[in-house]
Formats: structure tokens, C-alpha cells, sequence
């Protein structure tokens, strides 16, 4: 009983070690990174009341292009129609 005990806690320290920077495939990637010709990715914040658009490199939000995304493409290269030059610009922004 005494070894099972510590083969599973030995498991849990194994398995439960964070992936070490240079171990991850990802390693150069940030978050809200572009990652599209057109400089856009998908951004959303619902506790500011902004619903999913396309947030441009430039700042600016345009909706997502849906027809695109149905295609199988991103959605944001290229976005669709322009919303705003800012979030605070956006029609029901509440932060």
C-alpha cells in the first residue's frame, strides 16, 4: 500500500509540472497576437459590452466577416464592415 501511495504522488508531481517555456511549441506566440495578413484577430469583451468584432492592429473594430468564417477562413482577413475607430466609439460600449 505504501508504494502505491508513492508511485501516485510521484505521478502527481510529474504530471503536474509546468511545461517549461522553451518546451512549449508555442513559446514566441501572445495572446490577441495578429495573426492574419489584414492585422486583425478576433477580440470580445462582454463585461464592456462589446460583443465579438474584429480588433485591428490600428485599433479600429470592424465585424466579423462571417462569410469568410463559413468558408473556413478567420474571419478577420479580411473583416468585414467598419464599426469604429476606438471601443469607446462603439455604439453600446459600457466601460
Amino acid at each position: 500500500m505504501h508504494s502505491i501511495v508513492c508511485l501516485l504522488a510521484l505521478a502527481a508531481n510529474v504530471l503536474g509540472s509546468p511545461v517549461q517555456p522553451d518546451q512549449s511549441p508555442n513559446n514566441n506566440l501572445k495572446v490577441n497576437t495578429p495573426q492574419t495578413a489584414s492585422g486583425c484577430y478576433h477580440h470580445a469583451s462582454p463585461t464592456c459590452c462589446l460583443p465579438g468584432v474584429c480588433m485591428c492592429q490600428n485599433g479600429w473594430i470592424y465585424e466579423v466577416n462571417m462569410d469568410q468564417m463559413r468558408a473556413g477562413g478567420h474571419g478577420c482577413d479580411p473583416p468585414w464592415g467598419f464599426i469604429a475607430t476606438s471601443r469607446g466609439g462603439f455604439p453600446g460600449y459600457c466601460c
